[in-house]
């Protein structure tokens, strides 16, 4: 898309960014920060583990990996939502007005009829235990969550910025080249289960909200070995997480990779060597 402008002429509000074979094709060894997990959705089964095989394939390849460490995740999730939802779910409500609902977004779309006072009063119950069986501080944070008025959209602008300076702080402190992590964190889950789990896309909307470009790549499979010591923390929302992998056994996990800004390539290369060493194509052919 990027040859020749290609991408510029079916687009003109496109940056004219020329595609670089260079940085492609480069034999350059890369410096390659990591990450295994994050606190609001801490991964489970074996998904935290396909970072470090990723981790441990790069490095056979002559590339640094270092360890880096992200801004909290509880605060930046509530600052997502403050954007996502500032309309009160307004425009959900208008596209699937006159609309079969599928499955999987079934509970977006309940949680969209509850008026903003009734989410507030539900997102109190989530983070207390007053009903343990609905403890959820994590999804408390998505009920009346949205940004209300044109001041608290203003400071989440602000928040945002924050994150973008602390995120391309650490980057820059740590002279990388690119960033390997989950893209969920848990592996690929069964028809209509991400629909009542849309807060694990914290490990991918980060990158949308900072405009860091990012591509995924699958690196093994879900064995289940390791579900039943995961910590859910008593949230409700985590041991609903783990019912569903355990219908995932055998699926198959991806990790991201991110770059820099406007270096799709380098995303690329880095992909393109990970990809030998998946070894969820050889499970699935075994399997079959």
């Amino acid at each position: 898309m990027l040859e020749n402008q290609r991408q510029t002429v079916h687009d003109p509000l496109a940056l004219p960014i020329q595609w670089s074979t260079d940085a492609f094709e480069s034999k350059k060894k890369l410096r390659i920060g990591y990450f295994t997990s994050l606190p609001y959705f801490p991964t489970m089964g074996d998904s935290g583990d396909m970072v470090i095989k990723a981790k441990e394939a790069l490095e056979s390849l002559g590339h640094t990996l270092v360890p880096f460490q992200m801004p909290d995740s509880f605060n930046y999730m509530k600052m997502i939502v403050k954007f996502a939802l500032a309309d009160q779910a307004r425009h959900f409500k208008e596209c699937w007005k006159n609309e079969e609902v599928a499955n999987g977004v079934k509970l977006a779309w309940i949680s969209s009829k509850i008026p903003l006072w009734g989410q507030k009063i539900l997102s109190r119950i989530l983070k207390s235990r007053v009903l343990p069986f609905l403890h959820s501080p994590r999804s408390a944070i998505l009920f009346g969550g949205g940004a209300t008025t044109s001041i608290e959209l203003m400071d989440a602008m602000g928040q945002k910025m924050e994150i973008i300076d602390q995120i391309s702080t650490e980057w820059e402190n740590l002279k990388l080249d690119s960033l390997i992590c989950n893209v969920l964190p848990f592996p690929a889950l069964v028809l209509d289960a991400p629909g009542n789990l849309p807060i694990a896309a914290i490990y991918t909307i980060i990158w949308n909200l900072v405009d860091f470009p990012a591509g995924v790549v699958t690196m093994g499979y879900e064995s289940g070995k390791k579900l039943s010591t995961y910590n859910d923390d008593g949230d409700m929302t985590l041991k609903l997480a783990v019912k569903s992998v355990i219908e995932s056994v055998g699926a198959p996990i991806g990790i991201q990779v991110v770059g820099r800004r406007y270096q799709d390539e380098v995303v690329l290369r880095v992909m393109k060597e990970l990809e030998p060493f998946n070894t969820f194509k050889s499970h699935n052919n075994d399997s079959n």
